[in-house]
């Protein structure tokens, strides 16, 4: 994705400047201050997640899963964080649909075995896939990856637009509760704020041309 990129110690310099904290190492140690980054990017990369759509975040590629006979319980990837989309591999790629409460007891009856799966439920750390099938179907899952933590101070942050500011402003504000700098705190929750309306403005005329949402109606009728 095309943006702006600030590294660690950018952002950590600019926290340590938004708390009036210059120097206050002691105080605010470095380790602690890049926790506050890495925690404002995670709340960051949710609020753009929302505004621009999932498929902006999507991971490449997406992760695949060949299905064995006689399971239906499958791992996720590690960093799996939000679905976007089920499918089987081939001809005409039909979309799994995710599995309704009304239609669990026959999608679970080990008398109903297919071919290949035509449902799915999410579970904490696996997708289950039903009713029970054969082996040899590959299934394509595309989702968005949790945001990645920054580690080293050369680590690039994709601020795409000066988005970065609200992750230095969450840093910040970290800093300002610790210290009980509480009209500080105030300031720099405004901050946010007016990021957060910004981003849900912008956002969205990124791609303006480009269709919100498509709908799969092949896989539907069958």
């Amino acid at each position: 994705m095309v943006g702006r990129g600030r590294s660690l110690l950018d952002l950590r310099s600019d926290a340590y400047k938004r708390a009036d904290c210059e120097g206050a190492t002691d105080r605010h140690p470095p380790a602690d201050v890049t926790r506050y980054i890495n925690q404002g990017r995670a709340e960051l990369f949710d609020i753009l997640v929302e505004a621009r759509g999932r498929s902006y975040f999507r991971k490449h590629p997406a992760a695949t899963i060949a299905t064995l006979a006689g399971t239906s319980i499958y791992d996720l990837p590690a960093d799996f964080y939000r679905l976007i989309s089920v499918r089987r591999q081939g001809a005409g790629g039909d979309l799994l649909r995710a599995m309704q409460p009304q239609e669990e007891p026959w999608l679970r009856e080990p008398a109903n075995t297919v071919q290949f799966p035509t449902h799915y439920e999410l579970q904490a750390e696996t997708i289950e896939m039903l009713p029970l099938h054969g082996a040899g179907t590959t299934i394509i899952v595309d989702y968005v990856p949790v945001s990645a933590d920054l580690v080293l101070d050369g680590d690039i942050a994709n601020g795409i637009n000066g988005w970065e500011e609200y992750v230095v402003c969450f840093a910040a504000r970290c800093m300002a509760v610790k210290d009980e700098e509480w009209p500080l705190a105030g300031a720099l929750r405004a901050d946010m704020a007016s990021l957060r309306d910004r981003i849900a403005k912008l956002a969205p005329t990124r791609d303006a041309f480009r269709a919100e949402r498509v709908k799969n109606v092949r896989g539907l009728l069958r």
